[in-house]
Order: structure tokens, then C-alpha cells, then sequence
């Protein structure tokens, strides 16, 4: 099953919007942003408009696909996408202006990919971040997390893998590790002009993890 969503002068929500299907196997579920012609990779856009909705969109779904969706959580809602069942995929989405996270993986979300995606303007500083991680192997690829009051990325608990990833002019580390987190993947991502430290780790928590290729520059604190 596929649904697309059209670009329009503006969706919005005053709850949060459930995507609960699970995919059967062979069929998956889709939902795919346009702008004009189906496929063309436009971005349509979700705002939310009330501070009870907790995310814009959740899914629990197990298996869903979103591509293309935008999240705004217009400084009322506390995260843009939450992810919270196995095997999700978001591709191509972006979380901004929320008062947490902009995407979060729970710890119910094993296996979740998050490729080309973005994070901007979320947080209000502390444990809020661009993107969350709290589930087990939850990767993300290519994504961009910046102008954030907190940390780019933020992995707690869960295991994540960092590939490409740029995290840039957040109010806190760029990558930050907390918990024991002993299989922390990061390969060829880059750290700049974040207010604190390109990469923090909580204690030993990173012993076994592995960290390679990645650049960090004109961070205010550590490397």
C-alpha cells in the first residue's frame, strides 16, 4: 500500500497523527511526500498547532516506510517523528522546531533506518537533541543535524551507527554517548562549530565502539 501526500499550502494537526498498521510480509506501507507530480521528492509538510500533541507523527506500525514528510512542531510539540516499533524506515523526512527532539528512535524501535534525513531549530537545551536514539541497532545515514538547543545527535541506551552524518552549530556536543553503549558505530561523519564538543562520551561507555574517519572542527570544547 502506497499513499501520497500532496504538498499543499499547509497541513496541520492539534494531536498527534498514529500511523499503527503493521506491514504484512511482501506488503509493505508507504507514504510518500510530492510536490506536484508524484515522485518528484517534494517535501509535504505536517505543522503542529497545539502543545497536546505530543509528537506530529508517531509510528508504531512496525515496517512502515515515510519519505519526503516534514514535521514542524511550531514550538508546541515536544518531537517532530517518534519511531516506536521494529524495521521503520524514514527517508528523505526532516523534524524541526520542536521543543524536544526532532526524531526519536525508542527503545521499541529495533532496526530503524533513518537515511537523508534533517534536524533543525528543536530543543530547549539539556538531553533534547536533532535526533534520539534509544533502540537497538538504529542507524542513521546521511543525515544533518543543526541549530539544535542541545545535541546533534544524541545516543542513550540503544546502540547507534553513524554514517555520513554532519552535526553543525548545535548548543551542546555534536554526538554526545551516554549509557553504556559499547557498540557505537561511527564512520566518515563530521562535527563543526558545535557549542560544546564535537564527540562526548559518558564514562567508558564507547570501550568496544568504534569510531573512524570522522572530523571534528572549530568545536568550542573537545574535539
Amino acid at each position: 500500500n502506497t499513499v501520497y501526500v500532496k504538498k499543499t499550502s499547509g497541513y496541520t494537526t492539534a494531536s498527534t497523527i498514529t500511523l499503527s498498521t503493521d506491514i504484512t510480509d511482501g506488503v509493505p506501507i508507504t507514504w510518500i511526500g510530492y510536490a506536484t507530480t508524484r515522485g518528484d521528492n517534494g517535501q509535504a509538510t505536517v505543522t503542529s498547532t497545539d502543545a497536546a500533541a505530543t509528537q506530529v507523527i508517531e509510528v508504531t506500525g512496525a515496517g512502515n516506510i515515510l519519505r519526503n514528510i516534514t514535521t514542524d512542531g511550531a514550538s508546541l510539540s515536544v518531537r517532530g517523528i517518534r519511531l516506536n516499533d521494529y524495521g521503520i524506515v524514514l527517508d528523505g523526512c526532516e523534524g524541526k522546531n520542536c521543543t524536544q527532539h526532532g526524531i526519536y528512535v525508542t527503545s521499541s524501535a529495533l532496526k530503524a533506518m533513518v537515511k537523508r534525513c534533517r534536524a533543525v531549530g528543536n530543543g530547549a537545551g539539556g538531553t533534547h537533541s536533532g535526533f534520539a536514539c534509544e533502540g537497538e541497532v538504529g542507524t542513521f545515514d546521511r543525515c544533518v543535524s543543526r541549530g539544535n538547543s542541545g545535541f546533534g545527535f544524541y545516543g542513550v541506551l540503544g546502540t547507534p551507527r553513524w554514517i555520513n552524518c554532519i552535526a553543525s552549530g548545535n548548543t551542546l556536543d555534536g554526538f554526545y554517548v551516554a549509557g553504556n553503549n559499547d557498540s557505537v558505530e561511527m564512520f566518515y561523519c563530521t562535527s563543526y562549530g558545535n557549542t560544546r564538543d564535537g564527540l562526548r562520551v559518558e564514562s567508558a561507555s564507547l570501550i568496544g565502539g568504534t569510531v573512524r574517519n570522522c572530523i571534528f572542527v572549530a568545536n568550542s570544547g573537545y574535539g
